[in-house]
């Protein structure tokens, strides 16, 4: 499951639960858990086809989130990672569940975890698609 070795909201975990490609793991692990993205990657076979939600529920409650690499994110080409906002500030509407790039998990983790943004705000940046693209803000 999610290792939690103590208290700490400056990290996302990104959980593996598609094991059908380990080269596409790989890739992904590579890209979004090198230093300073604010990502921790998790690759346990025991989160095998486990959904975002119940993961969710399992996180303590100063957890940001989840991130989940799962059957789309081993088959699209971008690799698109399903985010899972579950902490929000007092003021701040929820934001759906989107996908993000694993090449651009940085630009969506960094700002949440150090404060810079909200999920409401980084929503802004999720595309028609329902993907995190820093070149189709939302109007």
């Amino acid at each position: 499951m999610i290792p939690l070795t103590g208290p700490n909201s400056e990290i996302l975990f990104l959980v593996r639960t598609d094991f059908s490609d380990d080269d596409a793991w790989h890739r992904v692990d590579e890209v979004a858990g090198r230093e300073g993205t604010n990502v921790e990657t998790v690759n346990d076979p025991a989160n095998r086809h486990l959904d975002a939600a119940t993961l969710a529920s399992e996180l303590p409650t100063f957890a940001q989130g989840v991130l989940l690499a799962d059957h789309v994110t081993m088959t699209t080409s971008e690799q698109l990672v399903l985010v899972y906002p579950t902490r929000y500030d007092e003021d701040e509407d929820e934001v759906a569940p989107f996908r993000a790039p694993a090449a651009l998990l940085a630009y969506v983790v960094c700002p949440i975890v150090l404060g810079s943004r909200n999920w409401s705000e980084v929503g802004g940046l999720v595309n028609q698609d329902g993907v995190f693209s820093m070149d189709h803000p939302r109007p």
